[in-house]
């Protein structure tokens, strides 16, 4: 069954302009070479992956063949469903608007946030008004970014709104990963298929195993990339400075509310009065405390993902177990289809061995009907000729009567027949 290029063309048409010669085993098959490429043999697509570049060619190009094979991948699924593409669902502009509107709101209240709760925290030491400006400025920057980091995401994806992203090479592979386990989930579905359709299954399911096994070694890049010890450290480093913030918003809440409580009782207070100072201490490392064990693991991995390196996509893509398993999964699925094969032959050679027993049974019942008829009109015929007459003696041994072929009569009907 031939594919239909519906996502492929753009992509093959980006990468014959940059690179012709990649192409070539795509464009191989057709008469008139890329401009009447609307389908794909899976022999081509087979041939294609397993004529890859082996090395590197550059970056621009391994990257446009990386996101060439995820959209003949997805062709290949759509072709074998026969599904047609989803329609991406177009946000209101109402959403937009209050997106916009809540980006504002919280880069006002992130900025405010950050710079009164860091300046809340420094006040209790002797430090001069521009350090503290400065310091309040950065921390005001660094709330901003947290905000747009992770609420900002949350609040697009609660409203239906999705930011404009330009995927990378981690997201390409993760998503051919993907590809290869719903393609796996097709080919197993053995309704309604014959043996050229299975065996062609088979092939693509062996294409799929060798796709599978060649993205160890992305994966063992992307390991090694994640486990850098200066991105560990960076990690730390950023999760601190987070930590830094929340220990400040939770020490100007708990000061705020200590003042509160130490105005009923006193006509004036200092803010660096020992038990305000050990109050907004405990309110803050509260707060730490529930930011370290609640939010530092995804503020960690701030920092991974603007490496382009996010932990959820990398254990996704690189988890051992996962790994494995698809192995496992994929050889057995090959192993399904060769054994349904060898039952579907087994099935088409019973129904040929049965079909030719029944012609050959057809062919008897007629060759006994054209005997029945011969013997019938043989009787018809000694019995109009009072051919039986002849057996009428008065002794009934076998010794007194005579032989068939004896009597004229009967030879005369045989002949006749």
């Amino acid at each position: 069954m031939a594919i239909s290029l519906k996502e492929s063309q753009e992509l093959i048409s980006q990468l014959c302009k940059k690179n012709p010669s990649i192409v070539k085993l795509l464009t191989q098959s057709t008469a008139n070479g890329l401009q009447s490429l609307q389908v794909l043999e899976p022999a081509d697509l087979i041939n294609w992956f397993e004529s890859l570049p082996r090395n590197s060619v550059d970056v621009d190009t391994d990257f446009l063949i990386a996101r060439l094979n995820v959209s003949l991948l997805k062709d290949l699924a759509t072709s074998k469903t026969q599904a047609a593409p989803e329609e991406k669902k177009v946000p209101k502009w109402t959403a937009k608007a209050t997106l916009v509107l809540l980006a504002i709101a919280g880069t006002i209240y992130s900025a405010c946030d950050g710079f009164d709760g860091i300046t809340a925290l420094l006040g209790i030491f002797p430090v001069s008004t521009y350090v503290l400006l400065a310091v309040g400025v950065l921390f005001s920057i660094l709330s901003i970014i947290f905000f747009y980091s992770f609420d900002l995401v949350e609040i697009s994806k609660n409203l239906g709104v999705e930011f404009s992203y330009t995927p990378r090479m981690l997201d390409v592979l993760l998503d051919e990963y993907k590809q290869i386990k719903i393609i796996r989930l097709i080919l197993a579905d053995p309704v309604g298929k014959d043996v050229a359709e299975i065996k062609e299954n088979i092939f693509l399911a062996k294409m799929l195993l060798k796709r599978h096994q060649a993205l160890n070694v992305e994966r063992n890049k992307f390991l090694a990339a994640f486990n850098n010890p200066y991105l560990k450290k960076a990690q730390k480093f950023t999760a601190g400075v987070a930590g830094i913030i929340f220990f400040s918003a939770g020490f100007f809440s708990g000061q705020t509310v200590a003042m509160f409580f130490a105005n009923l009782f006193l006509a004036s207070v200092a803010t660096t009065l020992w038990p305000i100072v050990v109050a907004s201490v405990g309110v803050g490392l509260a707060a730490f405390g529930v930011y370290w064990l609640a939010m530092r693991p995804g503020m960690e991995n701030l920092i991974s993902r603007w490496m382009h390196l996010d932990k959820d996509k990398v254990d996704a893509l690189c988890d051992t177990k996962e790994v494995e398993g698809e192995t496992g999964n994929l050889k057995q699925l090959i192993a399904v289809l060769k054994e349904n094969k060898k039952i579907k032959k087994q099935h088409v050679k019973d129904e040929i061995e049965k079909k030719a027993l029944k012609e050959e049974n057809s062919n008897l019942h007629k060759e006994v009907d054209t005997l029945q008829g011969r013997l019938q009109a043989a009787r018809q015929y000694l019995e109009a000729h009072n051919g039986f007459g002849l057996f009428d003696k008065r002794s009934r041994s076998s010794g007194d009567l005579p032989s068939l072929e004896s009597v004229p009569l009967y030879s005369e009907a045989i002949a006749n027949m």
